[in-house]
């Protein structure tokens, strides 16, 4: 028979293994991605479990939408808690996707909390109509769905290289200033920036190649810089222009009456000239693309401050100080004039040439 004490001693050392196998299932941030070959091993039941989870990274809401990829691909959900927020950053992964699935199903799914997963799209309506002002986007997310921004109170965006499909009216009625459409896009969605009267500067790539259709629709941009050699092809919709040629001496409000200047590659301005609806523009509002190159590095305020780190730059400015982004080619990629002290954040990649109320700086990202 076995005495008191070995019974003891018996039912501690059961209690201490129990513990440490416990201990070794839970998440830790040695084991918080699987292997390829773990990741495949995954079940149907596993897959069908990821596909319906849905939880929120800093009040901001996600759930899958490709889930037959490794990583698993998130989208930001159309949510009326998005409502009221006014600032968002959208990071490449959520750390907390892991502690989500286990306290969703400690014993169960156990395997699921190691799976990896980056935001890849901005879903359809995912801020229609919030109080968002500023967002930025990480340079995993390649998809911006319909109606994703439209109605919002949306001032500023950078688009990371990268990003695919802008979807149909995504920033229609928004107060976007300026923006810069990346050389990884082809086409626009149908009424894109569609009353988007607040308009400054807007930057189409030279790989753009269609319009689909009310893209600058009652939206009045002072400057429209477009680096196509071949005019994209358009419509006379995408410039607020009436259907019947027979009526283009009574013109509604445009481009022309908003004093709209056309910025085209010099080598492809009489081409412009000549092909609808690009030749709608008053000629001489159609002028070439002026390069900007600088081997110099100075500035002309003492105050100006940038930080550089992990592929994007944070510009320090202060009210009326306007900040342009050129490529080396002198493509401009951003532009920004801050209206109050704060920050501009640009992401990108390689040698980049910072014009800083006029002063230039070439920086390395």
């Amino acid at each position: 028979m076995r005495t008191k004490t070995e019974t003891k001693f018996g039912i501690r050392v059961f209690v201490c293994v129990f513990l440490i196998t416990l201990v070794s299932l839970m998440p830790t941030a040695a084991n918080a991605w699987w292997s390829f070959e773990d990741f495949s091993e995954l079940t149907e039941e596993d897959w069908n479990y990821v596909r319906d989870l849905k939880y929120d990274n800093s009040g901001v809401y996600y759930q899958c939408f490709i889930i037959e990829t490794f990583p698993v691909q998130l989208e930001v959900l159309a949510d009326p808690r998005h409502a009221d927020l006014t600032e968002v950053i959208i990071p490449e992964s959520i750390p907390d996707l892991i502690n989500s699935i286990w306290t969703a199903e400690p014993l169960q799914y156990t395997k699921m909390k190691f799976v990896p997963a980056v935001v890849g799209k901005v879903g359809a309506r995912a801020f229609y109509k919030s109080k968002i002002e500023k967002i930025s986007l990480s340079s995993t997310v390649k998809f911006i769905g319909d109606r994703a921004f439209e109605s919002s109170s949306l001032e500023n965006i950078t688009i990371p290289e990268g990003v695919v499909f802008i979807g149909d009216r995504a920033f229609a009625r928004s107060r976007l200033k300026d923006i810069v459409i990346p050389e990884s896009i082809k086409y626009l969605g149908a009424g894109c920036f569609y009353g988007c009267a607040t308009m400054g500067t807007v930057v189409l790539p030279s790989t753009l190649e269609r319009l689909n259709g009310e893209t600058f629709a009652n939206a009045y941009p002072t400057d429209i810089y477009c680096y196509a050699e071949n005019p994209p092809l358009a419509s006379i919709s995408d410039f607020s222009i009436f259907e019947s040629k027979n009526m283009l001496d009574c013109l509604p409000d445009g481009p022309w009456d908003a004093g709209t200047i056309l910025h085209v590659p010099a080598e492809s301005i009489e081409l412009y000239k000549l092909t609808e609806p690009w030749k709608y523009f008053p000629q001489d509002r159609i002028v070439p693309i002026e390069t900007t190159q600088s081997d110099e590095t100075y500035s002309d305020r003492d105050d100006m401050s940038y930080v550089v780190a992990n592929g994007e730059i944070s510009v320090f400015g202060a009210e009326n100080d306007i900040i342009e982004i050129f490529a080396v080619d002198g493509r401009r990629l951003a532009f920004h004039q801050f209206t109050s002290p704060s920050s501009f954040v640009y992401h990108g990649a390689g040698v980049i040439i910072l014009s800083f109320n006029g002063k230039s700086l070439k920086i390395s990202l």
